[in-house]
């Protein structure tokens, strides 16, 4: 009996180490900051270093008949999450491999290497998105409409030439939550973010429950406000965004700069506040009026950032397509102003 995550650690893992670390590298991380992230020695990230970062594309094109593009964009989105937390970095890397056995990408190595048969399906079977006519539970319902609605605005803003130009240098995600959400678990996002990738964005693997922390805690602050708010969109802000959100008629709230409040820690010294915490909070005192809410319109929020923080807009509304829809027209105005 082998399983392919035998071929994960053995050939898929060490490649995308390789290629993760020269693109820290290149962000300017020492090695021993490389060594934490990717949670292992300084002298494996040496080892890393050491060969060329084409060798592993190299390998992994050979082996799993990935393309560069694709290869680029799982360096570029793990190498985002694993500097923010390795939890993040391992919930993407999953996504990515969980994404690669259900295409079946992993078949041909796979069998090489292990004698499996050419019958085998597991990997599609088991990773399956779920059917429409194999559900029957409302939960399972909503879970599926949910993931069908984020699909559907992802190919729409990938289909649109002129998106990239709004997005913000922290990539973007979208987000859609279940009725009542109570964590993030009940929110579905696309892990890793949606990119840009030789001009396009790309998003390269399915959206899923639970894999956006800041977008998740994003949109439960703001359903808990209104429970009509099911979905958020983030774009980068600048004078000719927000003249593009004038032209196309869409309301906006301006979030204030609040005083950052200090936090302890087990010592009882102040410690500062995270960047995510420091906006949520200004989210968070964002008032909603029962007027501004009544019409069931999408609207966006912009925070104006900060010292290392860059300015962000948020669109709300009650669908990811309706977003994605909305996003794609101010892309446009945007094209115009420029």
């Amino acid at each position: 009996m082998q399983p392919p995550c035998e071929i994960m650690v053995d050939y898929f893992l060490p490649s995308m180490r390789g290629i993760v670390a020269h693109e820290l590298n290149e962000r300017g991380h020492s090695q021993r900051i490389i060594a934490s992230e990717l949670g292992i020695t300084q002298a494996r990230v040496s080892h890393y270093l050491s060969n060329k970062k084409t060798s592993y594309y190299s390998d992994l094109a050979e082996r799993f008949g990935t393309n560069q593009t694709e290869l680029e964009g799982f360096a570029r989105i793990l190498s985002d999450d694993v500097s923010r937390s390795q939890v993040d970095g391992i919930f993407t890397l999953y996504s990515i491999w969980k994404n690669m056995l259900f295409n079946g990408d992993i078949c041909a190595f796979h069998q090489r290497k292990s004698a499996i048969s050419k019958e085998c399906s597991v990997c599609m079977d088991l990773h399956r998105p779920p059917q429409e006519s194999s559900i029957t539970k409302d939960s399972k319902e909503e879970d599926y409409a949910i993931l069908h609605t984020l699909s559907e605005a992802v190919a729409q803003i990938e289909s649109s030439p002129l998106f990239p130009t709004i997005m913000p240098e922290v990539s973007v995600n979208i987000a859609m939550c279940r009725v009542n959400p109570k964590s993030k678990r009940d929110v579905a996002a696309i892990p890793g973010r949606i990119n840009k990738i030789h001009g396009r964005a790309k998003a390269f693997v399915l959206p899923e429950f639970g894999s956006s922390n800041h977008m998740s805690k994003v949109l439960l602050l703001f359903n808990s406000k209104s429970n009509y708010i099911k979905s958020v969109l983030n774009l980068r802000y600048d004078e000719s965004l927000e003249r593009a959100l004038t032209l196309v008629g869409l309301r906006k709230i301006m979030t204030k700069e609040r005083e950052r409040p200090q936090r302890k820690n087990a010592d009882s010294l102040e410690v500062p506040p995270s960047n995510d915490e420091i906006v949520l909070q200004r989210l968070a005192s964002v008032v909603l009026s029962e007027s501004f809410l009544k019409n069931r319109v999408p609207f966006a929020v912009v925070d104006l950032g900060s010292e290392g923080l860059e300015p962000i807009t948020y669109l709300f509304g009650s669908t990811a397509t309706e977003l994605s829809h909305l996003a794609v027209k101010i892309c446009y105005a945007y094209a115009e102003i420029q």
